[in-house]
């Protein structure tokens, strides 16, 4: 049996939310290059950049996150996952929980922006499974007139 509990965490964990951020990244030689990041989660973050990276390797990113109550700057490990015509997917490496959380209030910020706040549990289509949402949520009256009168 599956544990719901680290489902919905690993679900979360896979999202990813776009990102406009200036970021730099140093490999193991020294050499550093800079980009825009395109996207990020809680696994890693996708740069937009000229450079390429052999995958595999290690390399120190550098996050300049811009948003309307300042600037959060963030260090963290990477090791390139993929790259593309247009740039490298880092898969984050051994986040410390205040950072893991850090990203994760990120994530979930962008979201918002782009999606909307999550619906309010309880709230019209959010009804269990296999049961219909309470009348009044579908927009019926509470206490519908007994048959034969009218509806107040």
């Amino acid at each position: 049996m599956q544990n719901k509990t680290f489902h919905t965490f690993h679900t979360r964990r896979s999202e990813r939310a776009p990102l406009k951020a200036a970021v730099s990244f140093r490999n193991r030689e020294g050499e550093v290059s800079y980009g825009w990041s395109r996207d990020i989660s809680l696994k890693g973050i996708y740069v937009h950049t000229d450079d390429r990276q052999r995958i595999g390797t290690m390399c120190e990113l550098a996050l300049t996150i811009k948003s309307g109550v300042g600037v959060t700057r963030l260090s963290v490990f990477g090791q390139v996952a993929r790259y593309d015509a247009e740039g490298i997917a880092f898969q984050f490496c051994d986040l410390a929980a205040d950072t893991a959380a850090l990203i994760g209030d990120i994530v979930e910020r962008h979201l918002e922006d782009e999606f909307g706040p999550p619906p309010e549990e309880g709230a019209e289509g959010d009804a269990p499974e296999g049961e219909a949402p309470a009348p009044e949520a579908a927009g019926a009256p509470a206490d519908p007139a007994p048959a034969g009168e009218p509806a107040a």
